[in-house]
């Protein structure tokens, strides 16, 4: 789904809601970080819909420059921050919105993919540490019963 110019109110007023912000804060200069983060991702949705950074500078009465850096923003909070994926993510369920066709998505599932394997192989080697340091206590634990029982027979003498 793309969003059309005539549901930008909508998508205002979902990002507006799920930022636990109002659509009038995030049309204002208002630097407040959800404030911002709400922005930055609308400017996101309207982006992959087709809007050109000038008109969507327009809508927000910001500068083109200032939507083109905090789209760059947008990748790396998404990868960087979990509430601002989450939030981000229900944006995009609440408009029935596809992503499939970004490159820029497609760019961060990929490196989410990649850290995901490094993290597997991560838990790989602690599960095989865990193994040894395992076997290394019931070593330990025999070898103190062994000394107890020895220490036991000589008091016992």
């Amino acid at each position: 789904m793309k969003i059309e110019e005539d549901q930008i109110p909508l998508l205002l007023e979902i990002a507006a809601r799920e930022n636990k912000t109002t659509v009038g804060r995030m049309k204002s200069k208002d630097r407040t970080r959800f404030v911002v983060e709400a922005r930055i991702m609308c400017y996101k949705i309207l982006r992959d819909s087709g809007f050109t950074f000038a008109s969507i500078g327009a809508y927000f009465d910001k500068h083109h420059s200032s939507v083109l850096h905090n789209l760059r923003q947008h990748e790396r909070n998404y990868l960087s921050f979990n509430y601002y994926q989450e939030t981000f993510d229900s944006i995009i369920y609440a408009l029935g919105y596809n992503t499939e066709d970004s490159v820029a998505d497609t760019l961060i599932l990929d490196q989410y993919k990649e850290r995901l394997n490094v993290l597997e192989e991560k838990m790989a080697n602690l599960k095989g540490e865990n193994i040894t340091l395992r076997r290394q206590l019931q070593k330990i634990q025999k070898t103190s019963k062994i000394l107890t029982s020895n220490l036991n027979q000589i008091c016992i003498q």
